[in-house]
């Protein structure tokens, strides 16, 4: 019995052992699990909070640049709407700091608490990039001008200058075209003024060359009174006679020798009018594809007409050098009497009086066998009396001297410094950007639009301006208001005598008058006719610019394309241009000034554009604001490092730091902020 409780008691206890062992394992495993479930949770929250202080650091940071940015131009903003932040980069990075600082404080924050679970710190930042508003020739700042006029502009109306660029480009082509002929003008002149004045010294020959037989004649008579009657006043009027007869030769032989080197001057002005006309050729051949059919066609049919005309073979050509052979021929028989003058020098004596009147004879025989009916310049007398091209130096010397003054009244003399100015000291050239034309072009009116909008012009002037003519400025970029709007006078003038060859070209009624007018001061000549009818064109086409110009300068409208009742100029007119001629126009649907000044901001260069508006809001942002003010030093655009750190908290407890081995020396924070307007 002992035995068997003793054996009950040992097996008792050996289950109390193990139980015991059973209880202490459990203990142990369980307190294993607590603490890596307690480092997972802390390991879990150290994470949260490690990304959280990553969240509010960039928040931070973002927070600091646009509370700096904030801080931009408002008159600046008020006038032009756009926004720059006058400050350089230490007074950046001075503010940028400061916010950042100031955000960090969490006591505020975190209201009624002691603990700063975030621990952030501000390490240390620098300023690794700054766009200034020139740089890049002015992307960013033009951006702002696109983004401000997408929201201001009416789509129609954009629509509706765009519509108008092809129409600009046919007048430029053209009036290039027209232009290699008028660099030449002098030379077509001269071929006119060569054959006109060829014209008078045959016409003056003949009147003459009737001297020498009448003479001759009168000494025939005189030789045989004193002969028959012994009459010794015959004998004297013979040797009077004759002196006049040796005038009169030389007289002749030097109108001759003049035909002669203005025949030559005839060939060496058809060369070189033949250079224009071979340079005309070459450009219109070269743009070609960009012309309207019925444009090109009336200038190939020009141009087509004076070649066909101009060559050595032509009628006016040979009738040229026709006169120069017989005058050389005619020459020869005046210069034949130098022998007849010597073999009569003496005086009239019953000795040689027979010998005198054998000479006389034969010289008399000589001038009337020379037949003079061959030289002629084809003068037409009734027309070429009273029809010359003066008319076409008159316009050219209005346009090339005193344009300005002619067109525009009360011109405004307004000057400024351009030393500070973007466009003097900050203009880049920039590469154009690939990309769709259309866009670029919808761009450049954007641009366009925001100028004539925001600037004052010589029809709209705005108050307290550095220049009155500030749209003109863009355009002209120098330093006065004069030059600017002259500047602009010149531009308009070539466009509106662009549109005006177009519609000469193309109208019948006023192609029949040149025609008339060119045949009118050709003297015959149809190479100078066809060449007389291209001048005319041109010369007309710039006369009417000018008043077109002056008219739009007086606020009225002028059509793309004029009807008959909207010239201003009639062609008789045009022989007697003055530039003061009215311009009376009811056109309530033409284009006015403003939207001339439209069409040449879309042709101007995008730099020139951009640089000259920042030089006129810095103008006037000295005028009104502060004189210190400097467009270059304006940011809208700056990227920055910045570093932060934070302390460990929970990942920094004995437990975690043991069981999950986390970095417990803290952490660094590295952000890069860009910020742009």
């Amino acid at each position: 019995m002992y035995l068997s409780h003793l054996k009950q008691k040992n097996s008792y206890m050996k289950k109390s052992v193990a139980c015991l062992k059973l209880k202490s394992s459990m203990t142990i495993y369980i307190t294993l699990v607590l603490v890596v479930i307690m480092a997972l949770i802390f390991t879990l929250i150290e994470s949260g909070r490690v990304s959280a202080v990553n969240t509010k650091l960039r928040s931070i940071t973002y927070m600091a640049a646009d509370s700096v940015f904030a801080e931009f131009a408002q008159p600046l903003f008020d006038q032009y709407g756009v926004l720059m932040l006058w400050a350089d980069e230490d007074e950046f990075m001075k503010a940028f700091n400061g916010y950042i600082k100031e955000n960090l404080d969490m006591k505020e924050t975190e209201a009624g608490s002691d603990m700063d679970l975030y621990g952030m710190r501000y390490a240390d930042s620098a300023l690794t990039e700054v766009k200034w508003v020139t740089d890049d020739g002015g992307e960013l700042f033009a951006k702002q001008i696109y983004d401000y006029m997408k929201v201001h502009v009416i789509e129609s109306a954009m629509e509706e200058l765009l519509s108008r660029t092809d129409f600009f480009e046919q007048t430029e082509k053209v009036r290039e075209v027209m232009g290699a002929i008028s660099e030449y003008q002098s030379e077509f002149i001269k071929v006119e003024k060569s054959v006109s004045e060829l014209s008078d010294k045959v016409n003056h020959i003949k009147d003459i060359s009737e001297n020498p037989k009448t003479l001759l004649e009168e000494m025939q008579r005189d030789l045989d009174l004193y002969q028959n009657e012994g009459d010794q006043e015959a004998a004297k009027r013979f040797s009077e006679n004759r002196t006049e007869l040796k005038k009169s030769n030389d007289e002749i032989q030097g109108e001759l020798s003049s035909v002669q080197e203005k025949t030559e001057e005839y060939y060496q002005n058809v060369d070189a009018a033949k250079g224009g006309l071979l340079a005309m050729k070459e450009e219109l051949e070269l743009s070609k594809e960009e012309y309207a059919p019925e444009i090109y066609e009336a200038i190939q049919n020009k141009v087509s007409e004076i070649e066909d005309t101009g060559s050595e073979e032509g009628e006016g050509y040979q009738t040229i050098k026709s006169n120069a052979e017989t005058a050389a021929a005619f020459q020869q028989t005046i210069k034949g009497f130098d022998a007849f003058f010597e073999a009569t020098e003496g005086e009239v004596s019953e000795e040689n009086a027979g010998t005198y009147q054998t000479l006389t004879g034969q010289a008399l025989e000589s001038i009337k066998s020379f037949d003079l009916s061959s030289l002629n310049a084809g003068s037409v007398e009734a027309e070429a009396e009273s029809a010359d091209l003066s008319f076409i130096e008159n316009v050219n010397q209005k346009y090339k001297t005193g344009l300005l003054d002619l067109l525009a009244k009360e011109i405004s003399e307004k000057q400024i410094d351009q030393s500070s100015f973007p466009s003097l000291t900050s203009k880049e050239k920039t590469t154009e950007e690939e990309g769709d034309f259309v866009d670029k072009t919808v761009q450049k009116a954007l641009f366009a639009e925001y100028n004539v909008e925001h600037f004052g012009c010589y029809t709209d002037k705005k108050e307290n301006t550095a220049l009155d003519y500030e749209v003109e400025y863009v355009l002209g970029g120098k330093d006065n208001d004069r030059d600017n709007l002259s500047s602009v006078a010149t531009k308009l003038v070539l466009i509106r005598s662009g549109a005006n060859l177009i519609n000469l070209l193309l109208d019948s009624t006023k192609q029949a008058e040149i025609r008339e007018l060119a045949a009118a001061v050709s003297f015959g000549q149809v190479y100078i006719m066809k060449i007389a009818e291209l001048l005319i064109t041109t010369v007309w086409a710039l006369a009417e610019a000018m008043l077109d110009t002056k008219a739009l300068f007086e606020g009225k409208k002028i059509p793309l394309m004029k009807q008959q009742g909207d010239w201003f100029l009639s062609l008789e007119g045009l022989k007697n241009f003055t530039g003061d001629e009215a311009t009376e126009s009811d056109e309530k649907f033409g284009l006015g000034y403003e939207d001339y000044l439209r069409v040449l901001l879309l042709l101007e260069k995008k730099e020139n554009q951009r640089y000259r508006t920042m030089d006129m809001i810095q103008a006037n942002m000295c005028l009104n604001e502060n004189a210190d003010f400097r467009i270059k030093d304006c940011m809208v655009k700056v990227k920055a490092d910045v570093q932060y750190s934070a302390p460990s908290v929970f990942a920094a407890l004995p437990i975690v730091r043991r069981t999950a081995l986390l970095d417990t020396s803290g952490y660094q924070f590295h952000f890069t902020q860009e910020y742009a307007y």
